[in-house]
């Protein structure tokens, strides 16, 4: 699971705000104020490739989250009423077996007689302490207090929620923890989603609307977390159109990952790719202005500082979206704040900054920014492999073998 949802945003003072941003720790969170930036040592931290997934309810929700984690390189399993047909995942006929071979168990399945608390104390046991259950099905497939009981207890690694077993009111114990992510069951309201139901309700000739929930009492702790517009950012990834500047080995990745999403891909480089069936750009003005979102992946050298400037900006657009994993400097910093501050584009993810430590504070007051402390690398695995690979290499090079990773100096 990633945190990709809607973040808490924790107070801070401004004073020193790039030192405590840029020093979480990787371990373990230090300070409360950063909590929400910190990269610890759980599962929901790690990287998501490799997991092994059980999706309970392969229906059509559960097939399109299969065909997302596979892009991620996820070992998926699932549990139905019955074996399908032509579907090349380990079939399981009881939940608590699922949850034995799984690190993740996402809910899609409906709401029955069958399947009310399916998700019992004896499942959670079974996905054990490093386990991360995900809701977007109905709340009470889960038994809910058992859930947060073992979340409390730290006997689960974590839970991402839409649903909830008593809609509108939330347990709140899970406010309260670092390991949940919740979103108040909208995760459909986009307004896409909602575009598309009522043109099929016009064509069934069905005389509904879209009925918002209403608070049921003021001392509600969820009063205001079902309370939330659906904003622009709720709009889906399926379906946008993504500009990839630097179509290298992680950017290949993205852009696999993006395909299973529905995505149209496009991409700029030093020059034209061959077998790479994406369009090609060799400017970027005209590659963002084809664009919804632009993810840079490129390296830094002379030829792409500040290559995302002004007019590259003004070319994606008040809507367009900018992620940047790559390298700060790739992005003039200081024109994308001033867009972003002024409403001339539409958010930005941001995992590098130009002078790090130092993050220009604007960006701590806008909703429409998501950020990182430039560690979007430090996973366990990742760092695991990073070991692997560099005793391998010393290993091949005092063998008189060819290296893993050889550094081309020409």
């Amino acid at each position: 699971m990633i945190r990709t949802g809607a973040v808490s945003r924790r107070k801070r003072s401004s004073k020193m705000i790039g030192e405590s941003f840029d020093n979480d720790d990787v371990s373990s969170s230090n300070s409360h104020e950063v909590h929400v930036l910190a990269v610890d040592d759980s599962l929901i931290n790690r990287k998501l490739s490799g997991k092994r997934v059980g999706i309970v309810g392969l229906g059509y929700i559960g097939s399109e989250v299969a065909k997302r984690l596979q892009a991620f390189g996820c070992s998926i399993s699932y549990l139905s009423r019955q074996k399908k047909a032509h579907v090349p995942f380990p079939y399981y006929a009881n939940a608590c077996d699922l949850a034995n071979d799984s690190d993740i168990l996402i809910i899609c399945c409906s709401l029955t007689n069958e399947t009310y608390h399916l998700i019992n104390k004896d499942v959670m046991t079974a996905l054990g302490k490093k386990g991360v259950i995900i809701n977007v099905a109905r709340g009470a497939v889960v038994d809910e207090k058992e859930l947060v009981q073992f979340l409390v207890q730290g006997h689960i690694g974590g839970a991402g929620l839409d649903v909830f077993e008593n809609e509108p009111d939330v347990p709140k114990e899970l406010f309260e923890l670092d390991n949940v992510v919740m979103s108040p069951h909208k995760a459909v309201a986009t307004p896409e989603s909602l575009e598309s139901l009522l043109e099929i309700r016009i064509r069934e000739r069905v005389r509904t609307g879209i009925v918002s929930r209403r608070k049921r009492s003021s001392e509600m702790i969820g009063e205001s977390f079902y309370d939330n517009d659906v904003s622009p950012s709720d709009s889906p990834l399926s379906g946008k159109r993504v500009g990839i500047v630097g179509l290298g080995y992680i950017g290949s990745e993205v852009a696999k990952r993006l395909q299973a999403f529905g995505c149209s891909i496009s991409y700029l480089s030093r020059k034209k790719k061959a077998h790479v069936p994406f369009p090609y750009y060799a400017n970027a003005c005209d590659l963002a202005n084809d664009s919804d979102i632009l993810i840079i992946c490129c390296s830094l050298t002379n030829e792409t500082y500040h290559l995302i400037n002004k007019d590259v900006i003004t070319a994606l657009g008040k809507k367009g979206v900018i992620i940047n994993v790559a390298r700060g400097a790739v992005v003039d910093e200081k024109e994308l704040v001033q867009f972003l501050v002024q409403g001339h584009i539409g958010g930005a993810g941001l995992d590098v900054f130009e002078n790090e430590p130092d993050v220009p504070k604007e960006l701590f007051e806008l909703d429409n920014v998501v950020m990182s402390p430039h560690k979007a690398v430090a996973t366990p695995e990742s760092l695991e492999s990073l070991l692997e690979v560099n005793i391998a290499n010393l290993e091949a090079f005092f063998s008189n073998k060819p290296l893993l990773s050889p550094i081309d100096l020409e």
